[in-house]
C-alpha cells in the first residue's frame, strides 16, 4: 500500500483487509532483510517516525500509540500507549 523508511529501517504497510480498518506493518532492514512485523487493526494507523519511536493513531485522532524501534527484530514487538500527561 505504501513504504518509507529512516536512516535505520524500511517500512511497508500492507493493503488494508476489513474495510482498511486492518493492515501489516513490516519492518526491513536497510539491506532488504525483513526483521520483523506488526498488526494493526480497528483503524490503527501509522502517524509517524521519531529516532526511536514509531508513533500510531486510531483514524484521525491525536498519537496514542508507540513501538520501540529498539523492539524491531524482537519478533515480540508491542503497541504500548502513550503517556498523556
Amino acid at each position: 500500500w505504501w513504504a518509507t523508511y529512516d536512516e535505520d529501517y524500511i517500512y511497508v504497510m500492507s493493503r488494508g483487509r476489513n474495510n482498511d480498518a486492518d493492515h501489516t506493518l513490516y519492518f526491513y532492514s536497510r539491506d532488504y532483510q525483513l526483521l520483523d512485523q506488526v498488526e494493526l487493526t480497528n483503524n490503527l494507523f501509522y502517524g509517524y517516525v521519531s529516532s526511536d519511536k514509531l508513533y500510531f493513531s486510531v483514524g484521525l485522532d491525536p498519537l496514542t500509540y508507540y513501538i520501540d524501534k529498539s523492539d524491531i527484530g524482537s519478533h515480540n514487538l508491542s503497541l504500548k500507549a502513550l503517556d498523556k500527561n
